[in-house]
């Protein structure tokens, strides 16, 4: 993640400064609406930043991403989070005991 952090940081600040797009590989629809809920909840959000460092923005990101993997509420798992959605599906394949 930090890799990617860092990366995404050189990568978002020179595509300000290029208006030319092609060289950023295409990336999957799921992909760009996690991208863009990231920018614009942590990286443009009211309450956020700004960073003056990327060790920063990385620790920012690290406790986004925690949030999203573990707390956010997701329709899609009626309204739970993804965590408690995953550990309710794990338990309901485990072995009784029977």
């Amino acid at each position: 993640m930090v890799a990617m952090s860092r990366r995404w940081f050189h990568q978002s600040t020179q595509s300000r400064v290029s208006s030319s797009r092609s060289s950023t590989p295409p990336q999957g629809p799921r992909f760009e609406t996690v991208n863009g809920l990231y920018k614009t909840e942590l990286i443009r959000g009211p309450d956020q930043g700004p960073w003056k460092t990327i060790d920063q923005l990385e620790l920012a990101t690290l406790g986004w991403v925690h949030w999203w993997n573990t707390e956010r509420l997701h329709g899609y798992c009626g309204d739970i989070p993804p965590a408690e959605y995953e550990e309710a599906n794990y338990a309901q394949l485990a072995p009784t005991g029977r």
